[in-house]
């Protein structure tokens, strides 16, 4: 007989720790508002809208692009004119005592009010950072639109990779049920052989064993269904009591052009991180820009007006008027060294965001490779598990013939029902596997779009999931 290979149900055992312990991060705390429960199936498409309006990180993200949008008009404002007005108020007291332009032993004081007020105006005519500043601007807003779009694409995945985690769990709690069931019979007829004198009382105590089994496996896989929906709400903030399952005869396509070094060419250039990255460089690069411009010379054109009221002081009572218009030009010769330590600071932030594009562009590449070298391993495990079942069913269901002539023992038939349902369970998690490689692979190259959840979408059926495609 087969030695049965244990390391599939550890893994099982560790997943379901797993989405237990997530279970208890995402519960809600005691006393807070329950999560609306949404009736009837839904579907993939349907998880994904209610996320995309759930996720606290995917709204944080938006607001911040929306806060980005506001650098161009704020740095462009900087290039117009900048009008102001003033105005002052004092209570002045005035004392001389001494000379006072010719006056010998001049003494005098007086305490009165004095009233200032006018405008003033400055135009930059040249700034090099100023026009640093405003390409900048640019580039942070066109960064913050692709890092919003990043996160969302990742929260599509979270979703993806959960709605199906739970239907492949669902289906697991279905097979171990139908498993369940099956050594029922196998012990029952068993049973009745061995008051019948046919059979030993360990062939009875082994179909019993095995029964009990199936029952704690059946257990373990509605924990984990359970813990799977829990981890949903924590992603979408609502409660569903049932999802759209796969087809059952869903046709299971890779994603074209079938070549490897395509799509991770895609990803050096397309995915969301590297654009991202690439827009760090070149904000970087602006601004290592911007602080060598700052000891370049800088011109404005600088006007005043303002009135001055005087209600007494030493020269008498008197107003004053004044207008002016000029140019003003500065040009830092020695700042203790600050300018010199900005612009190295600019230096290094360059290269520091090219060290972070080469390695935003290997992790894309190595992540479309690896998904890409996924697909095609799971092709082939798709068809290797379909006849895997077919020959477990056949297996099975000629040792339950043979046991009931005589041809076939007790242990042959347990062993065949645990090689079908284990047969039928590697086949469903590889058919949600395909579906959530393909999705990786196209999103580490930059393509998922919302079309291939779509479609992925309509592969869905309000029906029950079967065994096999």
């Amino acid at each position: 007989m087969r030695r049965r290979n244990d390391s599939g149900r550890h893994t099982t055992a560790l997943v379901a720790c797993g989405l237990l312990l997530l279970a208890v991060v995402a519960a809600p705390r005691a006393g807070a508002q329950a999560a609306e429960t949404v009736a009837g199936p839904a579907n993939l498409l349907q998880v994904i809208n209610d996320a995309l309006l759930a996720s606290p990180q995917l709204q944080s993200a938006r607001a911040e692009y929306a806060a980005a949008k506001q650098l161009l008009p704020e740095t462009r404002a900087r290039l117009y004119p900048q009008l102001s007005l003033f105005g002052t108020a004092d209570w002045v007291r005035d004392s001389v005592e001494g000379d006072y332009y010719g006056l010998v032993n001049f003494d005098r004081s007086d305490t009165y009010p004095r009233f200032a007020y006018g405008a003033t105006l400055r135009q930059s005519l040249y700034s090099g950072p100023l026009r640093s500043a405003l390409d900048q601007s640019e580039q942070r807003v066109a960064r913050a639109k692709a890092e919003a779009e990043r996160k969302q694409e990742a929260l599509l995945l979270n979703v993806a990779d959960a709605y199906f985690a739970l239907l492949a769990v669902k289906d697991r709690e279905r097979i171990a049920g139908i498993k369940l069931r099956t050594l029922r019979q196998q012990a029952e007829q068993v049973a009745g052989r061995a008051a019948a004198g046919l059979a030993l009382d360990a062939e009875l105590k082994t179909a019993q064993a095995g029964a009990e089994l199936a029952s704690a496996e059946q257990l373990s896989a509605q924990t984990q269904v359970e813990a799977a929906f829990a981890l949903l709400e924590s992603l979408t903030g609502k409660a569903y009591r049932e999802l759209l399952p796969l087809a059952a005869n869903a046709s299971l396509k890779r994603p074209q052009p079938d070549e490897m070094s395509v799509w991770t060419e895609r990803a050096a250039q397309q995915n969301l991180g590297v654009a991202v990255r690439v827009l760090e460089l070149e904000i970087a690069k602006l601004e290592a820009e911007r602080l060598r411009r700052g000891r370049w010379p800088q011109l404005d054109l600088v006007g005043s007006v303002y009135e001055i009221d005087n209600g007494g002081g030493i020269s008498g009572e008197r107003d004053e008027s004044d207008q002016r218009i000029g140019l003003a030009a500065t040009l830092p010769l020695y700042t203790g060294g600050r300018l010199s330590a900005e612009i190295e600071r600019g230096v290094q932030q360059v290269k520091r965001a090219e060290a972070d594009l080469a390695s935003a562009r290997a992790q894309a590449e190595r992540e479309a490779k690896v998904a890409w070298l996924n697909l095609s391993a799971g092709t082939q495990r798709l068809l290797a598990l379909q006849k895997a079942v077919s020959a477990a069913r056949a297996a099975e269901e000629a040792n339950r013939a043979g046991f009931e002539v005589g041809t076939r023992t007790n242990a042959e038939v347990l062993d065949a029902i645990e090689q079908l349902a284990e047969a039928e369970t590697n086949l469903s998690g590889a058919r949600y596997k395909f579906i959530i490689d393909s999705l990786h692979l196209k999103s580490a190259a930059g393509a998922l779009l919302n079309a291939d959840l779509a479609q992925v979408n309509r592969l869905l059926r309000a029906e029950p999931a079967a065994a096999t495609p």
